[in-house]
């Protein structure tokens, strides 16, 4: 599925900076902005961190020219001050409500956020088919407008579900069987010289230690602090 951020009318620079920021964060590469304010527009593509997205970007004269290609248009607003008669929704059935609409998953949607004063006007919103408020308390309705793109473009990337690269190393491999049959032939010397386990037969000790070690899943760098302990433990015993 293809997703535009459109920005209509945006007018702080650093706004449409982190706007832009948050798109390619999320993997977004259609970002475009309807009617800026021109001295703002030119500042704002020499921008670092989105610099390439915003020199891509489109600057389209009205709404209606900058969803012609699109089959969903979905505009965003607090939605306290005035009367909507449009379908609206929370931002969390975004997900599933693009899903009915593009059931094989591919289409173009274009996604508008009003200006940083006003949001969207009434005949901008004439241009949407639904519109879609994001969650927050009704002591603070408004977001930030970077923040506002930020929260909905995490919300499709989390509903599209692409494999995310791991945050930790690939995991140490397990100890092998003769790292293994090492710690328990240590251990079963420590057991002995300490009088512990005496009574066990040894083949029978040996397995009990064996068992313990693999239900363990000690892995292999691992070893090597064991077999140091338990050789500094035997070299004290002497």
């Amino acid at each position: 599925m293809h997703v535009r951020i459109l920005l209509v009318r945006p007018r702080n620079p650093e706004n449409i900076g982190a706007a832009a920021r948050a798109a390619m964060n999320f993997g977004i590469t259609d970002f475009s902005v309807v009617n800026p304010y021109p001295p703002v527009w030119r500042e704002t593509r020499a921008a670092a961190g989105a610099a390439s997205l915003l020199k891509r970007a489109k600057n389209y004269p009205t709404v209606a020219k900058a969803v012609e290609d699109c089959e969903l248009v979905i505009g965003t607003t607090a939605g306290t001050r005035r009367k909507l008669d449009l379908p609206s929704f929370y931002l969390p059935a975004l997900g599933a409500r693009m899903k009915k609409v593009f059931p094989s998953g591919s289409g173009r949607a274009a996604i508008l956020f009003g200006s940083e004063k006003s949001g969207l006007s009434n005949e901008e919103l004439a241009d949407c088919r639904w519109i879609m408020t994001l969650p927050t308390s009704p002591d603070c309705s408004s977001m930030n407008l970077g923040q506002a793109v930020a929260v909905v473009c995490y919300e499709l990337a989390r509903k599209q579900e692409r494999p995310l690269t791991p945050l930790t190393s690939k995991a140490p491999p397990p100890m092998s069987a003769e790292q293994v049959e090492r710690l328990v032939e240590l251990a079963d010397t420590v057991l002995l010289k300490t009088g512990f386990m005496n009574s066990w037969a040894p083949a029978l000790r040996r397995a009990q230690i064996r068992r313990m070690f693999l239900r363990w899943d000690i892995k292999s760098p691992d070893e090597f602090l064991l077999n140091g302990a338990f050789r500094w433990t035997l070299k004290k015993l002497k």
